[in-house]
């Protein structure tokens, strides 16, 4: 008797365990329901606005609901993880707040190329700044001890879910709807002229792309739609529109203008973009607005980038590995990080050889300009 329970339990366990398919879609809504959460939420602010920004992760989990998949939950791990970090720079906002946190951390990641973020002669380096910050207390510097801890968290936590996501792409062939919706966003966007994702042009738009381009089934197809409509249905419930609002800058519809897509990098026509870069450059200079200046300079390193991946490493990167590549390996923007990874992850390619990979590695300056642009966003 007791034989048969165990069995049937067994039985039971086997049935509800979550199919690669089941995950596939899973880590999908997960980032579509991320979403929900507001705008440039990293930012460290002062703690009050943090916490009205944190307490809109409610919105979120409801979306989501309880996820299956260990990869779905190494993902919210690494999302909490950051919020818990950003959190407690928030806390020291008068000592790490209005860039000096970034100026610090620009300064220690160029002072030695650490093999990880969380080694501690890096967290040494950050700590010995911030006690040398005209505005930094010795309270602030005991509060930024926890920060370190997080900052550890964050980077053992992305460690593990990178290890799940290169084994959940390992194991699928065919439609990835996160990879589909990163390739046709941007076009959905500048494209056809939608830069605040209206909707419902902007779904439309996206559905209709994915279906053309991509090697979706018609479960993957109805399985978009139905995510895309249900985020939408919670972004009109709980009043979110801010998530792709423009920002009004010196130039802004010169800059957005630019019809350079970095998603097309492998196609036949790239370099029909030239043309219109040396005449987006010429169009938006000079400029005084800092703002405007940032945005133009990380267009032009991310357009200088892959122009270099389309002269050197066509064969290695093409074919959407460059997209399964940044996919997996280049969470939160860390270039150290990206580089160690991202090597490895070459290695295991057949179409890349050594002499690809020092090309890649060779651009390590570069992406970590273009990661700084980006967090000062």
């Amino acid at each position: 008797m007791r034989a048969i329970f165990l069995l049937i339990s067994l039985i039971s366990l086997v049935e509800s365990a979550p199919t690669v398919s089941d995950c596939k879609y899973e880590i999908f809504e997960a980032k579509m329901c991320w979403q929900l959460m507001p705008a440039r939420k990293w930012n460290i602010v002062p703690k009050e606005e943090f916490a009205a920004k944190k307490s809109k992760f409610q919105n979120f989990l409801t979306c989501l609901g309880e996820p299956k998949c260990e990869l779905t939950q190494n993902w919210l791990k690494l999302k909490k993880s950051i919020m818990d970090r950003t959190e407690g720079m928030c806390e020291s906002y008068g000592c790490l707040g209005n860039g000096t946190f970034q100026k610090i951390e620009y300064k220690c990641q160029n002072a030695e190329k650490f093999i990880s973020y969380t080694e501690q002669n890096y967290a040494n380096c950050l700590t010995e700044n911030i006690r040398k910050a005209p505005k930094c207390s010795s309270t602030d510097l005991e509060a930024f001890q926890k920060v370190v801890k997080f900052n550890e968290d964050v980077f053992k936590t992305q460690d593990l879910y990178i290890e799940n996501l290169k084994k959940l792409r390992t194991n699928i062939r065919g439609c990835l709807l996160d990879i589909a919706y990163e390739r046709h966003e941007h076009k959905c966007q500048n494209e056809e002229n939608n830069i605040d994702r209206a909707e419902p042009e902007f779904m439309n738009c996206m559905i209709r792309r994915i279906e053309n381009a991509e090697k979706c089934t018609d479960t993957d197809l109805k399985k978009l739609k139905d995510v895309l409509q249900m985020v939408e249905a919670l972004k009109k419930k709980i009043g979110h529109n801010e998530q792709y609002k423009r920002i009004e800058s010196e130039k802004d519809d010169e800059y957005l203008a630019f019809p350079f897509s970095s998603k097309n990098w492998e196609a036949p026509d790239f370099y029909e973009d030239l043309e219109n870069y040396d005449s987006w450059k010429t169009c938006v200079s000079p400029s005084k607005c800092s703002e405007s200046l940032r945005r133009i300079e990380k267009v032009k390193t991310s357009f200088e980038l892959h122009k270099f991946y389309a002269d050197n490493l066509q064969e290695c990167l093409g074919s959407g590995v460059l997209e399964n590549l940044t996919l997996t390996c280049n969470q939160d923007c860390n270039p150290m990080a990206y580089l160690k990874c991202g090597k490895k992850f070459l290695e295991e390619q057949d179409t890349c050889d050594p002499a690809d990979i020092q090309n890649f590695e060779s651009q390590y300056e570069k992406f970590e300009l273009f990661c700084k642009l980006k967090r000062s966003h």
